[in-house]
């Protein structure tokens, strides 16, 4: 069980992430992390889930811009690449939600800070159990 934070954000903006939930290419396998990794953030700060996966894509989205790299070939790097553009494509999304806060006080920031942490230690053991 997961403690769950309010946290309240502009109604326009996430009607716009919601129509840029958009499909990347990425394997089964990062389907499925990726779906559970959303859920779990949209239960820690209550977001509609559409809205998580819209942020979560378009973070999948912005970091294979950045990096000029196509998420499936996540697979191929190492251990370390992986974990290091995980936490790019996170820190992407948490920086798209903190934009998007209703009120962007620090309280609300520190509660998305938790969430993201919270989400990434997640899935750092779901790798862990992954490549073992």
């Amino acid at each position: 069980m997961y403690l769950t934070f309010a946290i309240e954000f502009e109604e326009d903006a996430i009607k716009n992430i919601q129509k840029d939930y958009i499909q990347v290419k990425c394997d089964p396998n990062q389907l499925k992390l990726i779906k559970s990794v959303s859920q779990i953030l949209s239960e820690q700060i209550d977001v509609p889930i559409l809205t998580m996966r819209g942020a979560t894509w378009y973070a999948l989205k912005e970091w294979q811009t950045i990096n000029n790299k196509n998420i499936a070939q996540l697979n191929n790097f190492p251990i370390t690449e992986k974990l290091f553009a995980a936490k790019e494509i996170f820190d992407i999304g948490k920086r798209v939600l903190t934009e998007i806060l209703k009120d962007p006080c620090n309280e609300n920031k520190n509660k998305l800070d938790i969430a993201y942490e919270k989400a990434f230690k997640i899935y750092l053991n779901a790798i862990n159990r992954i490549s073992h």
